[in-house]
């Protein structure tokens, strides 16, 4: 027996029973011993379901032992291939099938197997439509015997690369996979999210890993893909079975954390806002109709419900219903940024430049753009694109940032749709100065002197003052100015400094005295040249304290 599933209650012992189960003590290699010396162990649960007569599901929740930190695992030689290609791994769910029972005379037909089940696992939403999120690996594994354990008929053991078999821990269509040899293997492709071991086999059979982001199935069952989609819903999506067993049971237990279970009936539900609030009333025949509280889930007959009466969490051949779709895409969008691409978010850009994002492209719909300026949106700015030149940009420093956002109806939860559906990219502008303004003597009760340089000769000059920052634009008979100043209210005679004319060196000075009552106030100033609107030529601003 090659698994063996542990109690809670006795957690020491299940340590050493799957480490015996592993073989820990038989791996080959220096390097290798030390990897698995170091590993520890954690308690995954594992999902497994049959069909019943009526077609709706039974079977239950185990616990074994799993590698706590699957980065320590080492890489067993093999060969991978891309077999469905959309992007960069680094931002999309990267699906990795490895093979188990398969010898080198059946590489062909495991091949051929893997493409089918990719085929159809696409063929159903939210796949269908989040199918460009996804990069599809087949890893070659080569078993020296071909077929699984336990199969047909429990005793039959065979001498595979991933120890898959039936009747793990006594139950018959709990299909176990050695979850450390699964990733040593599949650490072959690029990038690793998502794991489907599949057998070599014909049996009916599953396991839904939720912890170690597996599931298996078998390879040639009619019900293979809906064992796969139903297991990646616990592995992925983290979703509780909906099916209950017969017989009275009731469920006294806490609220459940799995998204698509709880003990609140609709009234509590809409009334507290939680689980599948937003759904309730929502009546869809495509994701297996109404959406309410039907009693009966997580395998217990009352005191606990579902969102829908069927799905493909309580019965295979149904679609996943709307919840369920939810908590799937939420899943998904930790592993994948809403946005691909960007032009680059490292430099400064001087206001001529066009800046752009490439959003994730789902079937079917666009993801929501929307540029900003200093944080206010832009009016029509919601392109891939925004031209720097077009902007009316002040002297200085800004910050332009794109807010990308999956607004898709599957997701009600505004919560997860600002943390983990919507991104932004930010970057920074700075236009120059064209005009160097100096402020001497800044002293209470005497004269300060104001000088600006770098002007075009005989050009008109205004120089401005405040107390705060911020933008404000001037007219001064046939020209105008936009200042970074905000003249407070009340003070319209106070603001000019002075006005004059650049001499022919390109300078100006002035001198004004400043105010006894001034000690100790802030002050900001800035000038402009004449016919500059809106903001061609400012000068930089300076700002001080009166002393």
């Amino acid at each position: 027996m090659k698994y063996v599933p542990a109690s809670v209650t006795n957690p020491s012992a299940a340590v050493s029973l799957v480490a015996a189960a592993l073989g820990l003590a038989t791996l080959a290699g220096p390097a290798l011993a030390q990897s698995q010396e170091e590993q520890r162990y954690v308690l995954d649960r594992v999902y497994f379901d049959e069909p019943r007569p009526d077609g709706t599901l039974t079977g239950g929740v185990t616990q074994i032992l799993v590698p706590a930190d699957r980065s320590l695992l080492p890489t067993y030689p093999a060969e991978s291939e891309l077999v469905w290609p959309s992007g960069d791994p680094a931002n999309r769910i990267d699906l990795v099938f490895v093979g188990d029972g398969y010898t080198a005379d059946e590489m062909t037909l495991y091949a051929d197997e893997v493409d089918v089940l990719a085929l159809e696992y696409f063929n159903e939403e939210p796949f269908i439509t989040y199918a460009p999120y996804y990069n599809v690996h087949r890893v070659d594994v080569i078993s020296a015997e071909s077929g699984v354990d336990n199969d047909p008929t429990f005793g039959i053991y065979r001498n595979t690369a991933l120890d898959m078999e039936f009747w793990c821990g006594g139950t018959e269509r709990l299909l176990c996979v050695n979850v450390s040899k699964a990733y040593s293997y599949a650490n072959n492709a690029p990038d690793v999210d998502l794991v489907a071991a599949i057998a070599n086999s014909s049996k009916y059979g599953g396991g839904g890993y939720s912890g170690s982001d597996l599931g298996t199935t078998s390879s040639r069952n009619a019900l293979s893909t809906e064992v796969i989609l139903h297991e990646f819903g616990h592995a992925l999506g983290n979703l509780a079975d909906e099916y209950d067993y017969d017989g009275g049971t009731y469920y006294n237990g806490w609220e459940p954390s799995e998204p698509n279970v709880s003990t609140l009936i609709e009234s509590e539900m809409a009334q507290q806002g939680k689980k599948w609030a937003a759904w309730l009333g929502e009546n869809d025949p495509l994701y297996d109709g109404l959406v309410s509280t039907y009693e009966g889930a997580k395998y217990y007959q009352y005191g606990i419900y579902r969102p829908t009466y069927n799905s493909m969490m309580r019965s295979l051949n149904r679609p996943f219903n709307l919840p369920s779709i939810e908590a799937i895409l939420i899943e998904m969008y930790k592993v994948i940024d809403p946005i691909d691409d960007s032009a680059d978010t490292n430099i400064t850009y001087n206001g001529t430049e066009t800046v752009w994002v490439l959003p994730m492209q789902p079937i079917g719909h666009s993801l929501d753009i929307q540029w900003f300026l200093n944080d206010e949106p832009i009016p029509g700015a919601t392109g891939t694109d925004l031209d720097l030149s077009t902007l009316d940009f002040s002297p200085g420093q800004h910050l332009v940032h794109a807010l990308v956002v999956d607004n898709t109806w599957w997701v009600r939860d505004e919560s997860a749709r600002n943390q983990y559906m919507s991104r932004t990219r930010a970057f920074h502008v700075e236009t120059p100065t064209c005009l160097d303004l100096r402020v001497d003597n800044l002293v209470a009760d005497q004269d300060a002197v104001f000088t600006v340089a770098e002007g075009i000769p005989g050009r008109e000059v205004a120089i401005l003052w405040s107390r705060t920052s911020g933008n404000h634009a001037i007219n001064k008979g046939n020209w105008c100015a936009q200042f970074q100043l905000n003249l407070p209210t009340g003070l319209e005679t106070t603001r000019l400094v002075a006005l004059g004319t650049f001499d022919n060196a390109g300078q100006f000075s002035a001198i004004a005295h400043v105010p006894a009552s001034a000690q100790g106030v802030g002050v900001h100033f800035q000038a402009a040249m004449a016919d500059t609107c809106p903001d061609s030529c400012m000068s930089n601003v300076w700002q001080g304290v009166v002393e």
